[in-house]
């Protein structure tokens, strides 16, 4: 008859470890003890304890940052804040949106950029460097544009002295007419025929000055301005035409 033979094997269970601070606990749920291979006996008691008092720590630690007395008066009003615009206030802080006044000197680092405002803006919004540049390229524009108004109409600007004795043609008693758009200025000489003469000048029905002379071969002239629209004439006694000039 064969033997028999019995094998009894024997276990030996390995406590599982206790962690003792929360420094030795990990974020890591499957690296906190146990691994799953321990047996939670006979130190469970242990375990649920020691959870207790980690649990303690934290409440204590809470406590200790909540306490009034370790957070001072400014960080207890930012606290109680209702919102941003509140908080934003309590610090002294300019908000990214929305219309704030802002108090006090502010020194910048750098040039701050603003939007520009519309040409003609004369509000107290800032002016920027584009505004301040397009407001005075306007003025220069305008500025060119008034003075090349002003000098179409000064005498002497574009304009030449001309003999027109001949072409158009000029003489004493007739009525002419200035019909460019800035004034003229005309100059009229005759020489005395006879011991009694004279010369008259008229600009637009008005006499503007009269001359004369006892003796004769005596040269008279006569130089007026004219502006523009008016008429103008020289009327003589014993007297030659000899010239007629006019600067237009």
């Amino acid at each position: 008859m064969p033997a028999r033979f019995a094998l009894r094997v024997f276990s030996f269970e390995v406590p599982m470890p206790v962690p003792t601070t929360l420094a030795s606990l990990s974020t890591t749920a499957a690296s906190n003890s146990p691994s799953g291979g321990e047996n939670p006996f006979p130190d469970l008691d242990d375990h649920i304890r020691a959870g207790y008092a980690f649990d303690a720590q934290n409440r204590d630690a809470i406590a200790a940052k909540l306490n009034a007395s370790a957070v001072s008066a400014f960080g207890l009003t930012l606290i109680d804040d209702a919102d941003a615009a509140t908080a934003r206030a309590t610090l002294g802080a300019v908000g990214l949106t929305g219309d704030q006044t802002v108090a006090g000197v502010k020194t910048f680092s750098s040039s701050p950029i603003a939007p520009t405002p519309t040409a003609g803006d004369n509000s107290t919004k800032a002016a920027t460097t584009a505004f301040v540049k397009n407001a005075a390229d306007a003025a220069a524009a305008t500025g060119t544009a008034a003075a090349s108004a002003v000098e179409a109409k000064l005498l002497g600007i574009g304009q030449s002295w001309t003999s027109v004795i001949s072409s158009p043609g000029r003489a004493f008693g007739t009525t002419y007419t200035n019909d460019t758009a800035k004034p003229i200025v005309v100059s009229v000489w005759g020489q005395t025929t006879a011991s009694t003469t004279s010369m008259t000048t008229t600009v637009s029905g008005v006499t503007i000055g009269q001359q004369g002379t006892s003796f004769a071969g005596i040269t008279l002239t006569s130089v007026f301005v004219v502006p523009p629209g008016a008429t103008y004439s020289v009327t003589v006694v014993n007297n030659s035409l000899q010239g007629w000039a006019e600067l237009r």
